[in-house]
């Protein structure tokens, strides 16, 4: 294990689950007088929700409030102008440091930070690549491996349809991403393109370079990796009983959205938390949790033994706890509502298919895997197993079609995958 988990090991960890049977823990999540303590041997009818059972609510958990990158639509389409206009004004993108691929601070007419643009043709392996990654793979030809699990330049949908995910779940620890088209002379142009907007430049004014199809997310401001905050609660005691069970709640969602959409590159930098530890009145204080850089998921097969892309977090002692009554109550609810989640997988559909590589037959892949992941989450929440036991559990796909049927991992080769490509192609 690396060193920025060498916490663990010590057992320094504070213990992030909460234990329904103690009374001074219940107290502190109920509003009322009368407190009802619920124990495993409860019926699972009667046990349903500890949240419910102590606040008589079934809808979004009251600490998750909407936050400022928690934008609808209406404001998201108000962002955008504000950037186009402050490129417009001269206040262009900045390139962030230190990335193998084109990804863009940008600003709104205030001069503030409001976004991160990734162009599709400046990804990690696409021709625009400003890195040095990418120059020496077009100066000397280099084959580098990717991710073979995970369709080429398709990193800007996969960051929208983590986003898309999170807003049918309700989770609200993704911020808000849609694909958005900007130009602007920071960006990577080739020299034919340069060339041709200085000739317009001459006969017309403003900028003229072509526009580029990207994501587009709302900027996070005030958190820090996780290790870093993990450390920090470990080693001081920050919170209370009450805020290490919100931790673990927020942490069970990031899970939740992970292994629906099989991420394959969670790590300690793209899992951020936030805390605030001053006090405003009778409020407590404040935690909170973002899962950013999604660009690595929705593959079309599981990864191999070879290159498994492991989740990050179920090294972390909180993948060692069971899934919370609040948290099985609140995903069960949405996952069993088949209606709900053909709606979801229809959002997906339009969304891929804006790409011009659009392919049905590798969508298809991508919804039998989704189905089958959602397909082990439902039976994992269901028999209350831990993260680290959902992780563990067979990959399957499932086929979405009238005559339903599962695949084992296993026994899906990349022959099987060719066929299952002919058989339902339309």
């Amino acid at each position: 294990m690396d060193q920025e988990n060498e916490f663990i090991k010590k057992g320094e960890m504070p213990n992030f689950a909460q234990n329904p049977a103690d009374v001074d823990k219940a107290e502190l999540l109920t509003s009322g007088n009368t407190v009802h303590i619920l124990y495993n041997s409860e019926d699972e009818e009667v046990s349903e929700s500890t949240w419910e059972t102590l606040h008589g609510q079934i809808d979004s958990l009251p600490f998750l409030e909407q936050q400022s990158w928690q934008k609808n639509d209406f404001e998201f389409s108000c962002m955008k102008q504000s950037i186009e206009q402050a490129v417009s004004n001269g206040f262009f993108p900045v390139r962030l440091p230190g990335r193998s691929f084109g990804s863009y601070l940008v600003l709104d007419e205030e001069k503030n930070h409001v976004g991160i643009f990734k162009p599709k043709d400046e990804e990690e392996y696409a021709t625009r690549n400003p890195s040095w990654m990418g120059y020496f793979q077009k100066m000397f030809r280099l084959r580098c491996p990717r991710r073979g699990c995970i369709l080429a330049n398709q990193a800007y949908l996969s960051e929208v349809g983590a986003s898309i995910v999170d807003e049918y779940l309700d989770l609200k620890i993704v911020p808000k991403t849609k694909v958005a088209y900007l130009a602007s002379p920071t960006f990577n142009y080739s020299s034919a393109e340069k060339r041709k907007a200085e000739q317009q430049r001459e006969r017309i004014s403003g900028v003229n370079l072509p526009d580029k199809v990207g994501s587009l997310q709302c900027v996070v401001e005030g958190f820090q990796p996780c290790t870093f905050w993990l450390k920090e609660f470990a080693s001081k005691k920050l919170l209370d009983n009450k805020l290490q069970y919100e931790l673990q709640l927020l942490f069970e969602r990031v899970i939740i959205l992970d292994y629906i959409i099989r991420n394959t590159n969670r790590t300690a930098e793209n899992l951020l938390i936030s805390y605030n530890d001053t006090k405003r009145g009778n409020e407590n204080y404040a935690i909170n949790m973002a899962a950013v850089d999604n660009r690595y998921a929705f593959p079309y097969r599981h990864p191999r033994r070879r290159r498994p892309y492991t989740y990050y977090w179920a090294t972390l002692p909180l993948a060692k706890k069971p899934f919370s009554n609040e948290t099985r109550s609140f995903i069960l609810r949405k996952l069993n509502d088949m209606n709900y989640m053909s709606s979801l997988f229809l959002q997906l559909k339009r969304l891929f298919e804006l790409d011009e590589n659009f392919d049905k037959n590798y969508f298809m892949l991508q919804i039998m895997l989704m189905h089958g992941q959602i397909f082990n989450l439902k039976m994992a929440l269901e028999n209350r197993e831990t993260p680290y036991e959902l992780v563990k559990r067979r990959p399957v796909y499932i086929v979405p079609h009238p005559d339903d049927f599962t695949l084992p991992a296993g026994f899906l080769t990349d022959k099987l995958l060719q066929w299952l490509k002919r058989k339902y192609r339309k």
